[in-house]
């Protein structure tokens, strides 16, 4: 994507936004939403940072890290935002105020980065190319490395995702998946894909149930449980020539995916089947109906414990607001387009 950004309507399909000429030019690496549906980040190769809120079509923030940007995600309670860069740097924004925080974390490019489910004093980020996955603590004002865990270079990892309450990691090569212990680095699952001609190209762990890992190549989607071994396609996508991009969880029963033809599709057994279909050159949502998935996940749904989701902004972050440095080097912040009224 080029420097444009579309925004629709997840339910609808309906164009809300058209944003063109974000980043002259410069192709959107990353992009994420928090968990209230309050912000939206999007991350450049030229290593600019666009923060949105839902409300404007303007950015309240901007900065310019001069590095390309890897990877990005809110806090659970969507006050602050870790962006990891190539160069192995992650830095930490706050949506509330000027604070932000910077660390030099690995040696290679930052591949992923995560905060705690339960608390912003904790940041959990990987590096791919070293093969190894770093747990750091907020203390004394700022994020300091407590525990890694190091991958072996023969698993060549390809992607990592870590479970709700990240006692798993999760991470697969172009054709096996693994499931390790965070706290001991075991591991704890194993499974090969190549017998079934499929080139693996991501994982993510469900949102509530621990076990359970969602599994993505260029042809199908499927869901693996490493306790049971068992491994489930879920036969909702008729690609023909199209092949599959990226697929997350929206929620714990709501897929999307981006595929190669330009089209969003979204699945969800909440309503049994999605209704409308729109046939709109950048989005497209397709029927689930004849398909087995929604019962497949609904069993799995009803056996775990169901973790709920933090929206509202927590305590702890509200206190971590004082502690973190205003002021950063090498960061070039750039002045919002915002009205005045409207900026924090």
């Amino acid at each position: 994507m080029g420097g444009t950004i579309k925004k629709f309507s997840f339910f609808t399909g309906e164009l809300l936004l058209s944003l063109n000429n974000l980043a002259d030019g410069y192709s959107c690496y990353v992009m994420t939403v928090s968990q209230n549906d309050e912000y939206i980040m999007f991350g450049f190769e030229n290593g600019l940072a666009l923060f949105y809120k839902k409300s404007n079509d303007r950015p309240f923030k901007k900065f310019s890290f001069e590095i390309p940007i890897n990877t990005c995600a809110f806090s659970s309670g969507s006050t602050f935002c870790a962006i990891g860069l190539d160069d192995g740097t992650i830095f930490v924004v706050s949506m509330k105020s000027e604070h932000i925080w910077r660390q030099k974390i690995h040696s290679n490019p930052t591949t992923s980065v995560s905060f705690s489910t339960y608390s912003p004093l904790y940041l959990i980020s990987s590096c791919i190319k070293s093969g190894e996955i770093s747990f750091s603590k907020f203390e004394n004002n700022i994020y300091k490395v407590y525990k890694k865990i190091s991958v072996p270079h023969k698993c060549r990892l390809v992607a990592y995702s870590f479970s709700y309450d990240e006692t798993i990691i999760y991470g697969c090569s172009r054709n096996e998946i693994y499931a390790w212990e965070s706290e001991s680095g075991n591991l704890i699952g194993q499974l090969e894909v190549k017998e079934l001609g499929i080139e693996l190209i991501s994982v993510s762990a469900h949102p509530c149930c621990r076990n359970l890992c969602l599994v993505v190549s260029k042809s199908s989607i499927s869901l693996w449980n490493y306790k049971t071994h068992e491994y489930t396609d879920l036969h909702i996508v008729q690609l023909g020539n199209t092949l599959i991009q990226s697929v997350q969880w929206a929620d714990s029963l709501t897929l999307y995916g981006l595929f190669s033809d330009g089209s969003l599709k979204v699945f969800s057994t909440k309503s049994g089947n999605w209704q409308q279909q729109n046939d709109n050159e950048y989005i497209r949502f397709i029927n689930n109906e004849g398909n087995e998935w929604p019962e497949i996940l609904k069993l799995y749904y009803g056996k775990y414990f169901i973790h709920p989701f933090i929206t509202n902004m927590t305590n702890v972050e509200s206190i971590l607001l004082s502690h973190l440095p205003i002021h950063v080097d090498d960061i070039d912040p750039i002045e919002s387009d915002e009205s005045s009224d409207d900026s924090y």
